[in-house]
């Protein structure tokens, strides 16, 4: 069918002639109207009801050229009062041929009103007048209140023989002594319809009650899905409803649900005939998985041929698919713990702390946490559509906001620009971020050249920078969580071909790349531009602090680098001198993930244990004990996910389950589990809740993200 094309903001009474169809409408305002006595748009003009408008009655008949309609839903009719667009539901509902307004239309008013009928009509038979001789060839024909009877043969129709009615889209249709029905959409109670026909071919369809009709082949198909084929609203605990186009009955078969795919991994499935989750009413039925979905999933719901049938025996004789997709996850941000400079995101400078998790704001749309270095005072959220938001202190610009000082802070969460954001992490008065797009950004404090920027000066406000600046042009780093840090005044990155680059303050030999002075705590060697550390096969980095450095390279390798005088490395050494300034491993092939505070480290394997060493008079290593650990100790369980946020005195970790555990000491409410200051916790212990898949924390302030 070619499509039409209405003029472009028309005047009143501007007339349009489609050359195709030889069809001819007029704009009246608000709609364009069919004109013509015989052909006729499927958009057409309600008859006018408001000489009966008295404000007092509520319930009128619509009808199109004096023929009553009855739309199959509400939203087939477009309906105005006084010129106010009307809304379904809200201000009028319709059942049959009657609306209903929610409140009587007072004398006066005007009304307009346009029906769509779905079947594309192009010609109507006034009521009783069907005969032989009233059709014409090749049409297609709505028919309101016709009662056909002892017709033989009905001539001239498109998919028609003799002795036959076909073609036909008709309401409150009564036959009897008809050959053949074929190709019928009927919209009402089939009471004329039963032994008295011969055979019935083709689609005969009924959407009222076929209970009454026998000897009837009809095809039994579905009418209206819940959710909607092909939406992405559902919810992950919503029924599986389908209503049917008449009652229905169930017959035999298994129904399946599958996610990805028509012949994917299946979810549920549903014994028709002897499942409890499957309920009948009507012509309704309802799905009620056994497991909630999961978010954003596309499902496809098979019912086998043959699985239900009309009340008259007549069954659904194909397979029918049909898919939607869940919506997004309800996620929202809870913080607790430090609340200086705003640091809780909580919309104020007061209370002080936190101890137990209190939700930020009401969005429902957080997907990240970034993670943040152990001693800032910013913090870092992603949002929807790869959307970044900061809070906290922003002394030099850390926020990434284009302001900086002392009263710069934001104690809510502020969207930095940008929608491409893939990982930020949080240094030393200083940010450093990936994008979508293989660049890499940074911004904040510069006074080490922990921007990266090559800049000559960098002291002061004249080296920072207070909003995202890019480093270089390189469009090879990382796309992916994993490949940056910026703990303390230096940053770390891989690049996509599995380089590994640092920059800034080379403290504690920080930097990694083997340099060395007079100074105790090599703060004299200064890069102020990425430089390339040795290898090609670094996999990943995570969370570290100022004075230890880590990454894990595609083998499994862990290389650490850095502080060690508690052993914080896990080279089962300490002291003091004891640090390394050039990547050095730690014993064993299976590591994942490996997060730092300055006198502690966590590292994770891919068996889903956990390990700590360093510092633990406050419990960090939770292995139940406050002695220090110079080389990896085990924390109890297997099913960490490698989720991990360390501040100065906790640890927060997510398991696989989506719980969440802390341990160490709640100084500040860090622990989040409503205890006050220095109470310590030696094992990991469980917060309440099911938590998403991040977690993050700095100077003893922690953050995780809820799932509805």
């Amino acid at each position: 069918m070619a499509t039409l094309n209405f003029p472009d903001a028309p005047d009143t009474g501007d007339t349009y002639s489609d050359a195709n169809s030889g069809f001819e409408y007029e704009w009246n305002g608000t709609v364009w109207i069919s004109k013509g006595a015989t052909k006729r748009s499927n958009i057409q003009e309600i008859d006018d009801i408001s000489g009966a408008f008295n404000g007092s009655t509520t319930d009128f008949i619509l009808n199109v050229a004096s023929i009553a309609i009855e739309p199959v839903n509400a939203q087939q009719v477009v309906i105005s009062v006084g010129g106010v667009l009307q809304n379904v539901n809200d201000d009028y509902t319709i059942d049959g041929s009657t609306i209903t307004f929610t409140t009587a239309p007072a004398d006066g008013l005007t009304f307009f009103g346009t029906y769509v009928n779905p079947y594309l009509s192009v010609n109507t038979v006034a009521d009783n007048t069907v005969s032989t001789g009233s059709l014409v060839a090749g049409s297609n024909y709505t028919v309101g209140g016709i009662n056909v009877t002892g017709v033989s043969t009905l001539t001239g129709l498109t998919y028609t023989g003799i002795s036959s009615i076909s073609n036909l889209s008709s309401s409150n249709l009564a036959v009897t002594g008809v050959g053949t029905i074929a190709n019928v959409i009927h919209t009402k109670d089939a009471s004329g319809l039963g032994a008295t026909m011969g055979a019935a071919v083709g689609i005969v369809t009924y959407f009222g009650d076929a209970s009454n009709l026998t000897g009837v082949g009809a095809t039994l198909f579905p009418y209206t899905y819940s959710p909607g084929i092909g939406t992405n609203t559902a919810g992950v605990a919503d029924n599986i409803v389908t209503t049917w186009s008449s009652s229905i009955e169930a017959g035999s078969g298994t129904i399946t649900i599958r996610s990805g795919s028509a012949s994917g991994t299946v979810v549920d499935q549903f014994v028709v005939g002897s499942s409890s989750s499957i309920t009948i009413a009507g012509n309704s039925l309802t799905l009620n998985p056994a497991v909630d979905l999961s978010n954003e999933i596309e499902y496809f719901v098979t019912y086998p041929a043959g699985s239900i049938k009309a009340l008259g025996g007549q069954l659904q004789n194909e397979q029918l698919i049909y898919s939607f997709t869940t919506k997004a996850a309800e996620l929202t941000l809870y913080t607790w713990g430090n609340n200086a400079n705003g640091g809780l995101g909580l919309n104020a400078a007061a209370p002080a702390e936190k101890s137990s998790p209190t939700q930020i704001g009401t969005q429902t749309t957080w997907n990240n946490i970034y993670s943040q270095w152990t001693d800032s005072y910013h913090s870092f959220a992603g949002g929807e559509q790869g959307t970044l938001y900061a809070w906290g202190a922003n002394q030099a610009g850390e926020l990434g906001l284009n302001y900086a000082g002392p009263t710069g802070y934001r104690s809510s969460p502020t969207q930095v620009g940008g929608t491409t954001w893939v990982d930020v992490q949080s240094g030393y008065y200083h940010a450093v971020a990936l994008k979508t797009d293989g660049t890499i950004w940074a911004w904040g404090s510069n006074t080490a050249g922990q921007l990266g920027l090559n800049a000559g000066d960098l002291s002061g406000s004249t080296g920072r920078r207070s909003s995202p600046t890019q480093i270089g042009t390189d469009t090879t780093w990382g796309t992916t969580e994993g490949k940056l840090t910026g703990g303390g005044a230096n940053s770390h990155a891989i690049k996509a071909n599995g380089t590994l680059w640092a920059w800034g303050s080379n403290t504690y030999g920080g930097l990694g790349l083997n340099q060395t002075s007079s100074a105790s705590d090599n703060t004299s060697f200064l890069c102020s531009s990425p430089t390339q550390l040795p290898g090609t096969t670094w996999s990943s980095l995570s969370a570290t602090s100022g004075k230890v450095k880590g990454a894990v390279k595609t083998d499994g390798t862990l290389w650490v680098w850095g502080e060690t005088e508690y052993g914080q490395l896990g080279l089962n050494q300490g002291g003091p001198t004891a640090k390394k300034s050039s990547p050095t491993q730690v014993p064993g092939t299976t590591w994942r993930t490996f997060h730092s505070a300055n006198n502690n480290s966590i590292a994770t394997k891919t068996d889903g244990t956990m390990w700590a060493m360093g510092y633990n008079a406050s419990g960090m290593v939770g292995d139940n004990s406050t002695v220090n650990r110079s080389s990896p100790t085990q924390i109890p369980g297997t099913t960490w996910t490698g989720k991990v946020a360390m501040g100065s005195y906790t640890v927060s970790a997510l398991k696989s389950d989506g719980t969440y555990w802390s341990w160490g000491n709640s100084y500040q409410g860090s622990l989040g589990l409503n205890q006050a200051h220095n109470f310590k916790v030696s094992s990991p212990t469980q917060l309440p809740g099911t938590w998403h898949t991040e977690v993050g924390g700095g100077n003893n302030n922690f953050m995780g993200i809820k799932s509805a």
